[in-house]
């Protein structure tokens, strides 16, 4: 085995901000089939975020090695779980004690744990993670899904996750494939910012400053740029000249519970110094300025449009490159979310009582009552009306025209 093209291929990923785990071994191991192509999985825990990357390695026939093809990385928002008392079993201090336990390790050892604590604290956890679901507790399911989508390895999570319950990363996870090309490949800090929404949110704070015509690229590339690292605070400086004197702006960003924050900005403009014109040779220097001014492209226009269209031309070099690259990835994602249009179910469990009551009163504007085992309503929005048949074959929801029982029965919300 190659261990030098295994260290070269380590070495790399380090550079992108991706070590430490399985990574090596698992390179390792793959490597020494000696396949085409293969793939390695790599976890970062960001806070109360994750990050999971999937790595595509294809062989060089040519060289005789492997490479990087493309990454696919998934962010995962913080899981907020609504706890309650379940079966008798506090579900708070349930998650308190599976944060404890390397899920990881534990399954990927056939659930042979040989310390003696952990193995304790899972023989302990284990049975109340399962009887919280015992029952017609949907709140005990939804619980119990939460914790395993939050804890257990996405693949096993997968395998144990309820149809009623649905698949959880469809709510809390946003992906997206880079490749690496001639031009560099995105680290896991820029792949972090970028689906966690971090950097179209400090984007969003600056664009009204209009300041790409004076950084000498667009902004969106700039802050690229910067957040490939993880700066607790940096200032954006950039200047450039004006007909009437040389402008400066410092714009000053902070980390700020997680997020990058912009407080305002400082522009300082120094003029230019009053010329005192004469004639020198046959030269008149006053009109020599109004031509340079007003009929010819003088140094400061050139810059200034030399700039700006430089900044576009790379706008729109970067829109192509990801067109070219990412099209498929972004139809599949959109592809992903489609059915959520409709689906009230998750919407409903992310609200607060307050929102609730709004989206009930949207969906049921004429009215919604409990009457004989079953909700009735006048009226169904017709964004749901191609449930209304299943709804009804289940007895939960009857579309009705009123009676006198609607003048009888107050309203009521599920």
């Amino acid at each position: 085995m190659d261990e030098k093209q295994i260290a070269d291929l380590a070495a790399y990923l380090v550079t992108l901000g991706f070590k430490g785990g399985k990574l090596e071994d698992d390179l390792r191991k793959e490597i020494s089939f000696n396949l085409p192509s293969f793939k390695v999985h790599h976890h970062i825990p960001w806070g109360e975020e994750q990050m999971f990357f999937e790595f595509q390695f294809n062989k060089d026939q040519q060289f005789g090695a492997y490479r990087l093809v493309e990454y696919k990385a998934v962010h995962r928002r913080e899981v907020d779980i609504e706890h309650a008392v379940v079966e008798d079993i506090d579900t708070r201090e349930l998650e308190e004690a599976m944060k404890k336990i390397n899920w990881l390790e534990y399954f990927d050892k056939g659930r042979e744990v040989t310390d003696v604590f952990s193995k304790q604290l899972i023989e302990l956890t284990m049975p109340r993670l399962i009887r919280i679901s015992y029952g017609d507790s949907a709140t005990g399911r939804r619980i119990q899904q939460e914790l395993m989508f939050k804890y257990w390895p996405k693949d096993v999570y997968k395998a144990h996750m309820t149809p009623a319950e649905g698949d959880l990363s469809r709510r809390y996870e946003e992906e997206q494939i880079f490749p690496a090309t001639e031009y560099g490949t995105c680290n896991a800090n820029l792949a972090f910012h970028l689906l966690s929404g971090r950097l179209e949110e400090l984007f969003e704070q600056l664009y009204p400053f209009e300041i790409d015509g004076y950084l000498g690229k667009d902004l969106h590339s700039y802050l690229e740029d910067r957040l490939s690292g993880k700066p607790e605070k940096f200032n954006i400086t950039c200047s450039g000249n004006e007909p009437e004197g040389f402008i400066e702006f410092v714009i000053p960003v902070e980390l700020i519970n997680g997020w990058y924050w912009n407080g305002g900005y400082t522009a300082t403009l120094t003029m230019h110094p009053e010329i005192s014109h004469r004639i020198i040779g046959n030269t008149d220097s006053r009109e020599l300025e109004e031509k340079m001014m007003n009929d010819e492209i003088e140094t400061v226009t050139y810059k200034k449009w030399f700039s700006k269209y430089s900044e576009q031309k790379a706008h729109l070099q970067r829109a192509l490159n990801q067109i070219r690259n990412n099209n498929q990835n972004h139809w599949n994602r959109l592809s992903k979310k489609l059915d959520l249009l409709t689906n009230l179910n998750i919407l409903y469990d992310a609200l607060n009582i307050r929102q609730k009551h709004m989206l009930l009163n949207g969906v049921f504007d004429r009215g919604l009552v409990y009457s004989d085992g079953a909700y009735r309503t006048p009226w169904l929005h017709p964004a749901l009306s191609h449930n209304q048949l299943k709804m009804k074959e289940k007895g939960l929801l009857y579309v009705e025209q009123p009676n006198d029982i609607w003048r009888q029965i107050p309203l009521s919300s599920p």
